[in-house]
């Protein structure tokens, strides 16, 4: 194969590279050598064409900066040099900006192990002792070339080293395999190589594998998980004054209850489970105008639930885990519920562990409070979710999440196989 025309149209320039390097692996005895001349690079325009490049028997990557379009060219402020030295200066900072970018490619590659391999097999390929890398830095490095096997034949056009230039961006580029323009591109390559520094590449990436301090990694964990929330504020004007983590407690049990329409809060005690709990309340009662019911331990509805109530202003129905039991509605024999129970849009328990066991009668009671529809918001609030077996866990968590498959999205076909796995490997 020799390709003449690729545009990330009808033939993509990964595709031409690679038809093309294949057919000189068929054709010659030996593995051959490439050179290649582009303004960027990324790791990922390396892995469209890893295999092949792995095959040569050298190869070397010339580096440099782009030049900056005439509309995007700054003009010239009192102080700054004239004539060759502004030129001189434009070429350093667009370096410095090339740099820059790299560093910041590097950084925002997926944490996660696919990546981590594939990075790993361009550290490999760069400490091979096949590639060379350089740098023009005497000027700005427009040009594209991809030369095969010394004098060959060559692709040139408009297409940089990365992942969008030879599979999506629109692209120009020509091959050609005639003796005298290739000799003409490779003097052009060999001028420019002569004069370019050298340049560690590989360095760049090995940083990704040093020795970082467990904090550092624990943080980056964190953000990894967390990082599209952070951007996100509390609505202004609550009249309970809450942390800052408390804040970020409220927003991520309100994302999680809008996927699952409800959530387990499993703070410790003494972290301010209660502001949490009545913020919630508070919101639902008094912005979205919903009818919401507080289930909890009777020394707690008549102690540390009226007294917050009354502080704030929470005109909320509150109900103990008897007189939840008891309700003629939900299977007892008096009326404790000032409404149908299809009317609360939101339940929130307090000390939630009462209800892990599902063959009480408070545990059956609560569930017949939850059918309906549509599905009622369930807050379940406990300090210790987990207190005879991780089944416990399991089964406080059947109170809002309406089918086995919930997580599948996450990698978890089944919830319940998953905690028979979990609690016969990693009982503790």
């Amino acid at each position: 194969m020799k390709p003449e025309f690729a545009d990330n149209r009808e033939l993509t320039m990964a595709e031409a590279l690679s038809g093309h390097l294949d057919w000189l692996h068929e054709t010659y005895k030996d593995p051959v050598e490439m050179a290649i001349a582009t303004g960027y690079f990324n790791p990922e325009g390396f892995y469209k064409i890893s295999d092949r490049l792995e095959k040569l028997s050298a190869m070397k990557l010339l580096l440099g900066a782009e030049p900056i379009p005439p509309a995007a060219l700054p003009e010239r402020i009192p102080g700054e040099p004239r004539g060759d030295r502004i030129e001189e200066k434009r070429v350093r900072d667009a370096l410095e900006k090339t740099a820059s970018g790299l560093r910041r490619d590097r950084d925002r590659l997926p944490f996660d192990v696919s990546s981590d391999g594939a990075l790993r097999r361009l550290l490999s390929f760069l400490l091979s002792g096949k590639i060379e890398v350089r740098r023009y830095e005497k000027g700005f490095l427009h040009g594209k070339a991809y030369i095969f096997a010394s004098e060959e034949g060559f692709i040139s056009g408009s297409s940089n080293f990365t992942a969008a230039g030879l599979a999506t961006n629109l692209e120009l580029n020509l091959g050609r395999y005639d003796p005298a323009p290739v000799a003409r591109v490779k003097r052009w390559f060999d001028e420019l190589w002569d004069h370019a520094a050298p340049y560690d590449l590989a360095a760049l990436y090995e940083a990704c594998f040093q020795e970082h301090d467990p904090y550092l990694i624990y943080l980056r964990a964190l953000w990894e998980r967390y990082k599209d929330e952070l951007e996100q504020e509390a609505p202004p004007g609550s009249i309970i004054r809450l942390t800052t983590f408390q804040n970020d407690g409220i927003l991520r049990a309100g994302k999680i209850c809008d996927k699952y329409h409800g959530v387990l809060i499993a703070d410790g005690v003494g972290l301010g489970k209660t502001f949490i709990a009545g913020e919630i309340l508070k919101r639902a009662i008094s912005q979205r105008r919903q009818r919401a019911l507080l289930i909890a331990p009777a020394t707690l509805r008549d102690g540390t639930w009226e007294r917050f109530s009354a502080r704030y202003q929470l005109y909320m129905e509150c109900i103990s885990f008897e007189e939840l039991a008891q309700d003629s509605r939900l299977g007892g024999d008096r009326i404790h519920l000032k409404c149908n129970p299809n009317e609360y849009a939101l339940v929130i328990i307090d000390e939630a562990q009462a209800f892990r066991n599902p063959d009480t009668q408070r545990a059956r009671a609560l569930r017949r409070l939850l059918q309906g529809d549509p599905p009622k918001t369930v807050v379940l609030m406990s300090a210790t979710p987990v207190n005879n077996s991780l089944w416990d866990l399991y089964y406080l968590l059947t109170y809002f999440i309406g089918h086995d498959a919930a997580f599948s999205d996450i990698g978890v076909r089944s919830l319940k196989d998953k905690f028979i796995e979990v609690v016969r490997t990693e009982p503790d």
